[in-house]
Protein backbone atom coordinates (compact mmCIF):
# COMPACT_ATOMS: atom_id res chain seq x y z
CA UNK A 1 0.00 0.00 0.00
CA UNK A 2 1.19 3.41 -0.69
CA UNK A 3 0.62 6.55 2.02
CA UNK A 4 -0.73 9.87 0.59
CA UNK A 5 -1.26 12.99 2.08
CA UNK A 6 -4.55 14.22 1.82
CA UNK A 7 -7.02 16.85 3.36
CA UNK A 8 -9.12 15.96 6.42
CA UNK A 9 -12.17 16.47 4.41
CA UNK A 10 -11.02 14.08 2.32
CA UNK A 11 -10.58 11.80 4.51
CA UNK A 12 -13.95 11.54 5.84
CA UNK A 13 -15.52 11.33 2.67
CA UNK A 14 -13.61 7.84 2.24
CA UNK A 15 -14.71 6.92 5.10
CA UNK A 16 -18.44 7.61 4.40
CA UNK A 17 -18.31 5.94 0.97
CA UNK A 18 -16.45 2.93 3.02
CA UNK A 19 -19.39 3.25 5.59
CA UNK A 20 -22.06 3.64 2.53
CA UNK A 21 -20.36 0.33 0.50
CA UNK A 22 -20.80 -1.64 4.15
CA UNK A 23 -24.46 -1.22 3.87
CA UNK A 24 -25.54 -1.43 -0.12
CA UNK A 25 -23.06 -3.98 -0.47
CA UNK A 26 -21.70 -5.99 2.70
CA UNK A 27 -19.06 -8.19 2.95
CA UNK A 28 -16.00 -9.01 5.36
CA UNK A 29 -14.02 -7.38 3.18
CA UNK A 30 -15.81 -3.79 2.97
CA UNK A 31 -16.05 -4.39 6.71
CA UNK A 32 -12.15 -4.74 7.09
CA UNK A 33 -11.51 -1.48 4.97
CA UNK A 34 -13.94 0.48 7.06
CA UNK A 35 -12.47 -0.55 10.48
CA UNK A 36 -8.70 0.22 8.82
CA UNK A 37 -9.28 3.45 8.01
CA UNK A 38 -11.32 4.53 11.06
CA UNK A 39 -8.54 3.22 12.57
CA UNK A 40 -5.88 5.46 10.55
CA UNK A 41 -8.03 8.63 10.94
CA UNK A 42 -9.15 8.16 14.47
CA UNK A 43 -5.18 7.91 15.54
CA UNK A 44 -4.37 11.07 13.33
CA UNK A 45 -7.25 13.38 14.17
CA UNK A 46 -8.21 11.92 17.74
CA UNK A 47 -10.93 10.01 19.48
CA UNK A 48 -12.72 12.90 20.53
CA UNK A 49 -12.56 14.96 17.84
CA UNK A 50 -13.49 12.05 15.20
CA UNK A 51 -16.69 11.29 17.10
CA UNK A 52 -17.77 15.06 17.04
CA UNK A 53 -17.15 14.96 13.27
CA UNK A 54 -18.81 11.63 12.51
CA UNK A 55 -22.19 12.56 14.51
CA UNK A 56 -22.19 16.21 13.10
CA UNK A 57 -24.46 17.41 10.28
CA UNK A 58 -21.46 18.01 8.09
CA UNK A 59 -20.49 14.37 7.95
CA UNK A 60 -24.29 13.51 7.86
CA UNK A 61 -24.45 15.96 4.50
CA UNK A 62 -21.66 14.27 3.46
CA UNK A 63 -23.18 10.64 3.92
CA UNK A 64 -26.35 11.78 2.06
CA UNK A 65 -24.69 13.39 -0.87
CA UNK A 66 -22.72 10.16 -1.20
CA UNK A 67 -25.59 7.92 -0.77
CA UNK A 68 -27.31 9.80 -3.54
CA UNK A 69 -24.95 9.40 -5.93
CA UNK A 70 -24.35 5.60 -5.30
CA UNK A 71 -27.59 5.35 -5.57
CA UNK A 72 -27.92 7.24 -9.16
CA UNK A 73 -24.78 4.93 -10.03
CA UNK A 74 -26.46 2.14 -9.32
CA UNK A 75 -29.57 2.85 -11.29
CA UNK A 76 -27.87 3.56 -13.71
CA UNK A 77 -25.63 0.61 -14.12
CA UNK A 78 -29.31 -1.39 -13.96
CA UNK A 79 -28.78 -2.64 -10.79
CA UNK A 80 -31.61 -1.11 -9.29
CA UNK A 81 -35.13 -0.92 -10.87
CA UNK A 82 -36.23 1.86 -9.64
CA UNK A 83 -37.71 3.89 -13.02
CA UNK A 84 -35.60 6.47 -12.20
CA UNK A 85 -33.22 8.74 -14.60
CA UNK A 86 -30.62 10.63 -13.87
CA UNK A 87 -28.68 12.23 -16.74
CA UNK A 88 -24.91 12.94 -16.42
CA UNK A 89 -25.94 16.24 -15.29
CA UNK A 90 -27.63 15.01 -12.51
CA UNK A 91 -24.65 12.94 -11.45
CA UNK A 92 -22.59 16.36 -12.09
CA UNK A 93 -24.58 18.04 -9.73
CA UNK A 94 -24.53 15.40 -6.84
CA UNK A 95 -21.28 15.49 -7.21
CA UNK A 96 -20.77 19.47 -6.57
CA UNK A 97 -23.14 18.69 -3.53
CA UNK A 98 -20.84 16.05 -2.16
CA UNK A 99 -18.13 18.93 -2.92
CA UNK A 100 -19.85 21.70 -0.96
CA UNK A 101 -20.55 19.22 1.89
CA UNK A 102 -17.04 18.27 2.49
CA UNK A 103 -15.84 21.98 2.49
CA UNK A 104 -18.40 22.90 4.92
CA UNK A 105 -16.69 20.22 6.83
CA UNK A 106 -13.83 20.93 5.90
CA UNK A 107 -14.42 24.40 7.68
CA UNK A 108 -15.97 23.10 10.72
CA UNK A 109 -13.67 20.93 11.98
CA UNK A 110 -10.34 22.42 10.49
CA UNK A 111 -10.40 25.62 9.80
CA UNK A 112 -7.34 27.66 8.21
CA UNK A 113 -7.26 24.78 6.13
CA UNK A 114 -8.62 24.32 3.10
CA UNK A 115 -10.13 21.25 0.59
CA UNK A 116 -7.50 20.43 -1.58
CA UNK A 117 -10.12 19.09 -4.27
CA UNK A 118 -10.57 22.20 -7.06
CA UNK A 119 -13.93 22.08 -9.13
CA UNK A 120 -14.03 23.70 -12.90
Amino acid sequence: MIEIEIDEAYAYDYLSILALKGVVFPSDQNDKNLFKCVKKVQVQVGLKKHGEIVLSKEYMDLTKANENILHAIEVIRGHRKTGETFSAKDVDDMNLTRYYSKQRLQEKFFPGTCVTETKS
